[in-house]
């Protein structure tokens, strides 16, 4: 089966390139236009993996990621940043990602962010 992706973007044509790039790879995608919609559909379908944009309508992007590792249910789900925020943050210490994508992106980048981060937390798992 394959896995599920939940794209979390704002912006309607970057979240349909994202899951056409994603869904040509092989992954089931499903879209949240902003950190509320995600919080839902995380909580309701689990997804494998999240690729988040930190610059969301409402509930911030950082604010989702902090959500989803607090929670134990969705704490070891796999999170990809995918924003033009990535050049200039800090991952580490309370940014705790398993991959980021900056804006602009290719396709090759993206889709081995995700291999990657779906990768590394399943063998944290194991």
């Amino acid at each position: 089966m394959p896995d599920r992706l939940l794209i979390v973007e704002d912006c309607a044509p970057i979240a349909t390139a994202l899951a056409g790039h994603l869904s040509g790879a092989g992954y089931l995608t499903t879209i949240a236009p902003d950190g509320e919609r995600a919080l839902e559909i995380i909580a309701r379908e689990r997804p494998d993996c999240i690729l988040l944009d930190l610059m969301l309508p409402g509930i911030s992007g950082m604010d989702v990621l902090k959500h989803v590792r607090a929670d134990a249910a969705t704490a070891s789900v796999p999170i990809v940043l995918v924003s033009a925020q990535v050049a200039t943050l800090e991952l580490g210490g309370d940014v705790d990602v398993d991959g980021a994508v900056g804006k602009p992106f290719t396709k090759a980048q993206l889709v081995a962010a995700v291999k990657t981060a779906l990768s590394k937390r399943r063998q944290a798992a194991s």
